[in-house]
């Protein structure tokens, strides 16, 4: 075996050693593996003028061993991070499936629930049945019950005076029940807000130049019911930043329609959906954000489940009244929302009612605090019993310092006398997060001015992070921005339908959620469980019976 030769360092070569063959580092030399050639190109260099270190040039076969080893650390890096990926993607395919197996037990569990109550109040029918009959038999008409009939005058008047005063004392009782009743349906149970899926829009539009699609679907929650869901957005940019509109109170998805314009115009994915209790979606009862934040779980779980190819899907919310509530309380539990807006939400659903309470008093009604207790408590129970969570669990101000990591935006009406604007003001004290305060001109209700929709455009932008080219339309060239994109008007649009009037919006928002006259009969409802004067309303004919505490009864 040959042995290596020792260069002479003395002489001046720089001569290094890897870990296949000795290479000579001037770059005019050629590589030779023999150690022959190797001797002489240091002795021949040896006899030169040594080169500065900055004219030294370095032979790639020198690094080859340091980049292998740099490529295989890349390598396992990105194995690495697939894996995650993967991990994360099973994750939102368990969570999905998870909420549907649920879904699926519940849904079989409120069947045979139905089917044991049907029978239950099948068996009750005939037994009253059988009941009436044995009284009917038991007062047959005898010759001395004949006899009663014709009895003095004046006994005969003495009894018509005690139906008289029963009938007085009966009446406050019945009044107060159905004051107590309207209350109980105004949370739980408020009137169902009705419409044709052809409202919602065409399929397939075109908007700004752009093609546009609707797409429907209908997904279980974890509570068994099947809930409506409607997504907007362009055919061919299914990879942009979603927002979810959510409804408030006696109303649906169709309440999204006045900000479908501005949304799409930002290039955004838009889904509305109905809340179960509400709009399409399956369901008895509301619950005023409780539960509604299972139906947006659902929700969020699909959306992310379908776009798991999106690495970096973001996700903002966007709720009015009840949905507000809802995006807030939902929030505190989910850190990978983006951003909210939460317009007209109410601090407590407890704090709320009290309010209500004294705007009556201020009315002239006199109600001791005692009583305001014990009736805040038989609602309490009611609620409980029918929708199965307490009043005294919705209080979205408690969720707001959890939501550190997600910027909001907190809007309310300055003449809203129904949810005071403090309420917002309260969340928004409380929240941790990024915040910023919008107070707008108009009641609970009323349709949100311009200025409020491009600051939310302004918002959605900066944390959506929405790319300038995104942009289709600016919406000041527009007729009337809050009519849905299919119907606007404008040279710049190039919609397929121009025809803007107020007939052909596809609807009558002041019929929708939260209006003046649901406001005016839930006022009333308190009033006439507090005592006073029966005020005629629409809400019996959209309640549903329910039963009133001994207690309040014997009261």
């Amino acid at each position: 075996m040959t042995k290596r030769p020792t260069p002479d360092r003395s002489k001046g070569a720089i001569i290094v050693s890897c870990r296949y063959c000795l290479v000579c580092l001037y770059p005019s030399k050629p590589h030779n593996s023999s150690i022959e050639s190797l001797a002489i190109a240091y002795e021949s260099s040896s006899s030169k003028e040594q080169p500065q270190p900055h004219q030294l040039s370095y032979n790639p076969m020198f690094n080859f061993g340091k980049q292998r080893k740099l490529q295989e650390e890349r390598k396992r890096q990105e194995d690495l991070i697939a894996a995650q990926l993967r991990a994360l993607e099973l994750e939102h395919e368990l969570e999905y499936e998870k909420l549907t197996q649920r879904g699926l037990i519940a849904n079989k569990e409120q069947k045979i629930a139905k089917e044991r109550e049907q029978e239950v109040q099948e068996k009750k029918k005939k037994l009253k049945l059988a009941r009436t009959k044995s009284k009917d038999d038991d007062t047959a008409t005898t010759p001395a019950a004949a006899d009663d009939d014709v009895g003095d005058s004046d006994d005969s008047s003495i009894e018509e005076g005690k139906k008289a005063s029963s009938k007085e004392e009966m009446s406050y009782v019945e009044m107060a029940r159905m004051g107590y009743q309207q209350l109980v349906n105004a949370i739980i149970r408020p009137p169902r807000c009705s419409y044709e899926l052809n409202q919602l829009g065409p399929e397939y539009f075109r908007f700004a130049g752009t093609q546009f699609e609707r797409t429907d679907w209908t997904l279980m929650t974890e509570r068994g019911y099947h809930i409506e869901v409607s997504q907007w957005g362009q055919k061919s940019n299914y990879d942009r930043p979603i927002l979810i509109y959510l409804h408030g109170n006696a109303s649906a998805r169709l309440e999204v329609l006045p900000q479908l314009t501005s949304l799409l115009a930002m290039g955004l994915t838009v889904v509305s959906l109905d809340f179960a209790g509400s709009g399409k979606s399956d369901g008895e009862y509301v619950s005023l954000g409780y539960y509604e934040r299972e139906d947006l779980a659902t929700v969020i779980a699909h959306l992310r489940r379908h776009h798991r190819e999106n690495k970096n899907l973001k996700i903002a919310l966007w709720g009015r009244s009840m949905g507000a509530a809802t995006a807030v309380m939902y929030g505190a539990r989910d850190a990978r929302i983006d951003c909210l807006i939460a317009d007209s939400s109410f601090a407590s659903l407890v704090k709320l009612a009290e309010e209500l309470v004294e705007t009556a008093r201020q009315q002239g009604i006199v109600v001791p605090n005692v009583v305001v207790s014990a009736a805040l408590q038989m609602i309490q129970w009611s609620v409980q019993k029918h929708a199965n969570f307490n009043i005294r669990d919705l209080s979205p101000v408690t969720y707001a310092s959890d939501c550190a990591t997600i910027p909001a935006l907190f809007i309310h009406g300055e003449h809203d006398d129904f949810i005071k604007p403090h309420h917002s003001q309260d969340i928004c004290e409380e929240y941790t997060g990024p915040k910023n305060m919008l107070v707008v001109e108009g009641d609970h209700n009323d349709p949100r001015p311009a200025t409020c929709i491009t600051a939310c455009q302004s918002f959605l932008q900066r944390h959506l992070q929405v790319a300038e080219d995104w942009h289709l339309i600016d919406i000041t060239t527009l007729d009337n921005p809050l009519y849905p994109p299919w119907f606007q008007k404008s040279a710049t649009a190039n919609c397929t339908k121009t025809n803007s009037s107020s007939s052909t919006v596809g609807y009558d928002e002041t019929k929708m959620g939260m209006t003046q006259q649901r406001q005016h009969e839930i006022k009333s409802s308190i009033k006439t469980m507090l005592g006073a004067q029966n005020e005629e309303s629409n809400a019996e004919k959209h309640s549903v019976e329910v039963e009133m505490p001994v207690s309040m009864e014997k009261s």
